[in-house]
């Protein structure tokens, strides 16, 4: 028998049209915003945290499906994606690719389907996105808390850390390994066990609540650094991940990512395909505020401070 796959799909935007026996499309922060978004679940009913959205971003549906998951038909496995990042079921290429729409050439070409999802999940506990190294401003290498802390309050997830090493006492060795590692997974994304998935969702809740109490809000300069809950739960996830290793091993595969780009213009669509086509190549691309680096593999070819 295959096993049940059902992938919330969080939307706060735009509602894609995706099949609808293998994702459920739920409005993210339904409960503060201005219009709902027509003919999907909104994370608004039954217990939920909506109108923390602003904070908490794509982890109010991921709530909402922990404590609605009989809403969902208690599936096998429960996933989380984006409606503008998904997973692709079918390639194996890490360099994220683009899509433009959601067609039905589109859905076939990265196996949008319940039964090739199933198949992708049977005999693993955990599918993630393939994971990516930990950087700086300056490209180079750091650990989850220095990273952390180029673009964010870096005092944030050190209070996540400490409170997660109180709770854990027997996994310290773990979360050390984690926190000091050099590749991390990110966007939220993944697809798990039932089980897994409840004490996925317990464990970062229950951090972040408490990570919550302690924190000043008013602190954060911009909308975009109150996203604080959901920035730690990218970083909380590989904690998790080792902690749950610790106590006995677990069989992840990691996919491709895929990224919607919607209404982009055509030179737009060029210049990240000669980027798509360059990291294919082995060619390195890095650029921030301040520095850009050209190179292949560990040689650097170019560099500029802007």
């Amino acid at each position: 028998m295959n096993e049940s796959v059902k992938i919330v799909v969080s939307c706060h935007a735009y509602r894609p049209t995706l099949p609808p026996d293998l994702f459920e499309l739920i409005h993210a922060g339904r409960a503060i915003a201005a219009n709902a978004l027509p003919d999907i679940r909104g994370d608004d009913s039954g217990e939920n945290i909506s109108a923390k959205n602003r904070s908490y971003c794509e982890l109010t549906a991921i709530y909402w499906a922990w404590k609605n998951l009989s809403e969902l038909d208690n599936p096998d496995y429960v996933g989380l994606f984006h409606y503008r990042r998904l997973f692709d079921l079918i390639s194996t290429d890490p360099v994220i690719r683009d899509f433009h729409n959601f067609s039905s050439k589109t859905i076939k070409r990265f196996g949008w389907s319940a039964d090739l999802a199933s198949k992708v999940c049977t005999g693993y506990d955990l599918i993630l996105p393939y994971s990516e190294q930990l950087v700086n401003k300056m490209n180079r290498p750091t650990s989850l808390v220095g990273n952390y802390g180029e673009y964010h309050h870096q005092e944030d997830i050190e209070l996540a850390i400490d409170i997660v090493k109180a709770r854990y006492p027997a996994h310290i060795t773990a979360i050390n390994s984690a926190v000091n590692g050099r590749a991390s997974y990110r966007y939220n994304m993944f697809i798990m066990k039932r089980e897994l998935f409840s004490r996925y969702a317990e464990f970062i809740f229950s951090i972040l609540s408490e990570v919550e109490a302690q924190i000043d809000m008013s602190k954060y300069e911009d909308d975009y650094q109150r996203r604080v809950f959901g920035f730690l739960a990218e970083r909380l996830m590989n904690i998790f991940i080792a902690i749950e290793n610790d106590i006995k091993p677990l069989k992840i595969k990691e996919v491709p990512v895929v990224y919607g780009q919607f209404n982009t213009s055509f030179k737009a669509r060029v210049r990240r395909s000669l980027i798509y086509w360059a990291k294919r190549a082995g060619v390195r691309l890095f650029h921030s505020e301040k520095y850009v680096e050209i190179g292949i593999g560990k040689w650097l070819l170019w560099q500029r401070w802007r």
